[in-house]
């Protein structure tokens, strides 16, 4: 598959779903960004203009943030956003000892065992920015969990343990693993 025309027919015969599940995390991205460059659907109208508003030559932190955004092509970037494989990361380099003690990585809400976990303990959602749910008890006395999900976006909660209901924290949950 030395000409461009070998990559695209490829790409239309296997789908990037199809075989994401056998490429590492890091590369993911790279692997969509050369699909869509070979479909001629990158970079698209809007990517071009934020590209072209980006300075070269940042001095300001937010455009420093920008620049890095549009040209910093580090694979650790991804491995550090995922709060999971960031702690595979540090047990790697400095060891376990530096880490809190994590109860276990769900893939919805109905697959965590509630009733094994302490009275004080942090639900979060690996993926998101926000997403939590801090049950201890010094929350203040009033503070509750929404009674409808769909209304809660990445948000945070600290709620005393009587009032973490199990049927609420696994509907959050479970909308905050859907986005």
């Amino acid at each position: 598959m030395d000409s461009g025309v070998g990559m695209a027919h490829w790409w239309s015969t296997i789908g990037l779903e199809e075989i994401g599940a056998h490429v590492p995390q890091p590369l993911k991205p790279a692997l969509r960004r050369s699909r869509d460059v070979l479909r001629g659907t990158w970079p698209d109208a809007r990517a071009d203009r934020r590209l072209a508003r980006t300075p070269t030559d940042p001095v300001t932190f937010n455009e420093k943030v920008r620049y890095r955004i549009a040209y910093d092509r580090d694979p650790r970037l991804t491995r550090f956003a995922d709060k999971v494989a960031s702690r595979d990361y540090v047990a790697e380099r400095i060891g376990e000892e530096f880490l809190t003690h994590l109860h276990g990585v769900y893939p919805s809400g109905a697959a965590v065992p509630w009733s094994s976990l302490p009275e004080e303990y942090v639900c979060k959602a690996s993926h998101g920015s926000g997403a939590v749910v801090i049950v201890w008890e010094g929350a203040e006395a009033d503070a509750r969990l929404p009674a409808n999900p769909r209304w809660a976006s990445w948000d945070r909660f600290t709620v005393r343990p009587e009032h973490a209901s199990r049927q609420r924290l696994s509907a959050l949950a479970d909308k905050w693993m859907s986005r």
